[in-house]
């Protein structure tokens, strides 16, 4: 099963602020894009990423899965270890699924980033004042699948500001020794 990284962030790779929550852009039209890839499948989202977006799964068509939590309720499964996210969110996905989409926080990004293998990373032509970051990467363990464009549009409220959608595939380790 795959397990993708979905974030929005800016230049420096900032992804929110802890202060107000939420994100610190406002671009309805990549906001969709994130809320297409959510529908149908198991989200995987921090304790304060799923306060903050509480509701939100449910009018998607989500089913959120915490990584954290001391709690535990109808609407959500815990699970406290990294590495058991990927059987968990197995165990609750409808039937057939091939997908597990992360959707933040920082934190949550950082934990499962050595076992994704897929990462949809909008990247917004900004740069935004925040504390929240999407974490470092090496480039050369990832493969840049697409790359689509999104111009801005300064008229139009849904795309004041550019923003390029990029989808990296993980590279397999070879077993070749040289």
């Amino acid at each position: 099963m795959d397990l993708t990284l979905l974030a929005a962030m800016d230049r420096q790779r900032l992804i929110g602020r802890s202060d107000m929550g939420g994100l610190p852009w406002h671009l309805p039209s990549e906001a969709n894009h994130f809320r297409a890839c959510c529908h149908g499948k198991v989200v995987v989202v921090g304790r304060r990423t799923f306060r903050e977006m509480d509701g939100w799964f449910e009018r998607v068509g989500a089913t959120a899965l915490l990584l954290t939590s001391r709690t535990l309720d109808e609407k959500v499964a815990a699970v406290r270890e990294p590495a058991k996210v990927i059987h968990a969110a197995a165990e609750i996905s409808p039937p057939g699924a091939t997908e597990i989409i992360v959707a933040g926080g920082a934190q949550t990004y950082a934990a499962l980033l050595p076992m994704a293998t897929r990462m949809l990373l909008s990247e917004i032509d900004g740069d935004f004042q925040g504390d929240l970051f999407f974490p470092d990467f090496d480039a050369g363990d990832w493969t840049m699948k697409s790359s689509i464009r999104h111009e801005a549009v300064p008229d139009d409220p849904e795309r004041r500001c550019a923003f390029t959608i990029v989808e990296w595939i993980r590279r397999q380790k070879s077993d070749d020794h040289e």
